[in-house]
């Protein structure tokens, strides 16, 4: 199942955060990517089948939008419970993990959301610690297993740019700041918040797979 070690031609990454997609377009310039939102990345993937995409990288939340007129939308405004969701986020990250094993696609859910925010993040615990990268606080890693299908990184695992962060227009490609004085904490709590994911992380965990 899946592809071999470094074979990924065309990857799907699910992103409704303008500054990570941003992120991923510059980090991954050299591979070839469909950057979408979870609306179209519903249309495609119902359309898909299996090649259709080497790999999938996926968001585990996704804020919904109200779409009237639009044909095969995720969710249909005529239902009251539907019109409810509008504006709330949900983890559709899951629906598209589930489409992507269908598939027998890679997939790698990719979410800066911990336990400590939300629960559906916490569940994200059962799988333990991802066996590519040290975990914060000296937390246990478990043996990578082969040929993982599934990637979850989420949380502590999904790792932040170090060399770049997000202006507000575009993607600046300096250090973050060291770790503030009590007088800053302010501010840099303030460019702490304009971080953007490293996309480069999860390529890195597609590639590591082992067959």
């Amino acid at each position: 199942m899946g592809n071999k070690k470094g074979e990924y031609s065309m990857i799907l990454i699910i992103e409704d955060t303008l500054r990570h997609q941003e992120a991923a377009r510059v980090q991954l310039s050299e591979v070839e990517v469909e950057i979408v939102n979870y609306d179209k990345a519903y249309r495609l993937l119902k359309k898909a089948r299996p090649g259709t995409f080497s790999a999938i990288i996926s968001d585990l939340h996704f804020k919904i939008e109200e779409e009237r007129g639009v044909a095969d939308a995720p969710f249909d405004p005529c239902y009251p419970r539907n019109m409810e969701a509008i504006g709330t986020e949900i983890p559709f990250g899951l629906a598209f993990v589930l489409k992507a094993v269908e598939l027998q696609t890679p997939v790698v859910l990719y979410s800066d959301t911990n336990h400590h925010e939300d629960l559906t993040a916490g569940l994200m615990d059962i799988f333990g610690y991802n066996g590519f990268y040290p975990s914060d606080f000296g937390k246990e890693t478990k043996d990578p297993i082969k040929d993982p299908e599934f990637l979850p990184l989420c949380g502590y695992d999904c790792r932040m740019a170090e060399d770049m962060h997000w202006d507000g227009q575009k993607i600046v490609l300096e250090p973050m700041p060291e770790a503030p004085s009590s007088k800053d904490a302010v501010a840099w709590e303030k460019h702490w918040q304009k971080r953007v994911k490293d996309w480069r992380i999860a390529l890195q965990a597609l590639t590591s797979r082992t067959v």
